[in-house]
């Protein structure tokens, strides 16, 4: 009877939940077109071309991030497209993350779930973030290719399945492999299983997540195997971690970025105070006793996430940006609505429940509005459309210097079904490729040009030497719009 109860409880949430996993794919174009034009870079960009050409067991250049999504879109030869659905499945993967945070949080009151409160949990969320991240940050968090909407939901799936695991074995295996997955994606999860154990522990309930700790180290033990015995893919400082002075560095770092960058520090300050005079006028809400704990844990969790990743060697080389703390904003957003949602139920204020959620989502609908933008108009492949065609009419088939520049010019000639290389970072997953490409144009008695983009031409010499083997001498025309030519002198090894 147990079993047959647990079925049905199963079904029944697939059936409240299925009309807003719709919801979140069609509102993911919306976010697409309004912070794309304007946002999308290179690291976007390297999606669909690890998708179109190479599809590695990680990133290119890295140890870490698992190609999940260029593997699974990897069918779309494509590239226009390909960008396309990456880009619309990265905003999709937020939205559903917002939703499985929702169905959790829904889960803890006691109350038992409604329409309302799952359309508030779901909607407040968003419409919280709108108002306190700046633009760029809700395109680095909300659709770009950086994996931790992603990883999260699945690893949010992967907890809400393996509570069903007593249901049969199928469900049991459906976990691991979510779970598995998620920790491929971002390595860093592990720490929100661990997280979620402690949890268990403060509240009684330990024995729960044990074998979902087990299942996550597993995981973890797996992958730093992986990334370490595969020879395409540069070490990375992501284990490493550095001494007190660079933690002090990073923590300066950090704190400007975050207030420069992601946050609209005013508006912050102005929903803490609102809740602050909330708390005072009206007393905290009615919560659940296990869901005020799981807040004020999420809450430290975030803190502790912040401050040990600012210890981190590979947030370190990279500047600290806010892009790495994604717990630190999105733990108190969520500690907000829950606090909203607590008021609303405790003055039985259903309708002004519903009315809440569709202005957040109308509100949502009319702000991303905006003429459809071409992806060929996107600020990041429009920089480089003089030097395309320098590159065109020059017939130069590789590149080297400006990262940023370099890969938009790469995945708009591949865009036109003509070959392109480059040596900026991580390049090296074509350089056999690259090699051979080299080889032919030398036997047929070719003189190879390569453009240097962004970078004096002595850097790009010294990448071209480092990729290729050979010696780039130049310039050999006069300045282009965005860069210089050089032409190989003598052959790769």
């Amino acid at each position: 009877m147990a079993k047959a109860s647990s079925v049905t409880d199963f079904r029944s949430n697939f059936n409240q939940r299925w009309p807003l996993w719709l919801l979140c794919f069609a509102l993911s174009p919306l976010l697409v077109n309004r912070y794309a034009p304007e946002f999308m870079d290179a690291d976007t960009v390297m999606q669909a071309l690890m998708s179109t050409q190479r599809v590695t067991l990680f990133f290119w250049g890295q140890d870490r991030n698992a190609n999940v999504l260029p593997l699974l879109l990897s069918p779309i030869a494509d590239p226009m497209w390909s960008l396309r659905l990456h880009l619309l499945v990265n905003a999709a993967a937020f939205f559903l993350f917002l939703e499985a945070v929702s169905h959790v949080l829904s889960l803890a009151w006691t109350k038992p779930p409604t329409l309302q409160r799952r359309l508030l949990l779901f909607s407040l969320p968003f419409g919280l973030a709108l108002c306190l991240l700046r633009p760029f940050a809700l395109y680095q968090f909300c659709v770009s290719a950086q994996p931790y909407a992603l990883s999260m939901t699945l690893l949010i799936w992967a907890a809400l399945v393996y509570q069903q695991r007593f249901v049969g074995r199928a469900l049991l295996i459906a976990s691991a492999v979510l779970l598995f997955v998620s920790i491929g994606l971002n390595p860093a999860n592990l720490l929100i299983v661990l997280a979620l154990f402690a949890f268990s522990v403060w509240t009684g309930t330990p024995r729960e997540w044990r074998g979902f700790v087990v299942i996550a180290t597993v995981s973890f033990g797996a992958w730093t195997v992986l990334s370490a015995t595969n020879p395409v893919h540069a070490p990375s400082s992501y284990l490493a971690f550095g001494g007190f002075r660079a933690f002090v560095g990073s923590l300066k770092r950090s704190l400007l970025n975050l207030g420069d960058v992601a946050l609209r520090v005013r508006y912050v300050v102005g929903v803490i105070g609102v809740l602050l005079v909330a708390a005072l006028a009206l007393g905290p809400p009615k919560l659940p006793n296990k869901l005020q704990r799981a807040l004020l844990f999420s809450i430290a969790f975030s803190m502790a996430w912040w401050l040990f990743f600012l210890c981190n060697r590979w947030v370190q080389d990279n500047g600290s940006p806010f892009r790495y703390f994604f717990p630190l904003f999105f733990a108190p957003i969520v500690a907000i609505t829950v606090w909203i949602v607590g008021y609303l139920e405790d003055r039985h204020f259903a309708r002004g429940a519903v009315a809440i959620a569709g202005v957040c989502l109308c509100a949502f609908a009319v702000w991303a509005s905006r003429p459809w933008t071409p992806l060929a108009e996107y600020k990041a492949l429009a920089a480089v459309a003089e030097p395309l065609k320098d590159a065109k009419s020059m017939h130069i088939h590789y590149f080297a210097g400006d990262y940023w520049l370099g890969w938009p010019m790469v995945f708009a000639l591949r865009a036109e079904n003509v070959r392109a290389f480059g040596v900026f970072d991580r390049g090296i997953a074509l350089r056999d490729r690259m090699l051979g490409a080299l080889r032919g144009e030398l036997r047929r008695g070719q003189r190879p040009l390569a453009m240097c983009i962004g970078t004096p031409i002595s850097t790009c010499q010294e990448q071209l030497l480092e990729a290729t083997g050979g010696h780039w001498s130049g310039p050999q025309a006069p300045s282009l719009a965005q860069g210089s030519v050089l032409r190989m002198d003598s052959a790769p090894p």
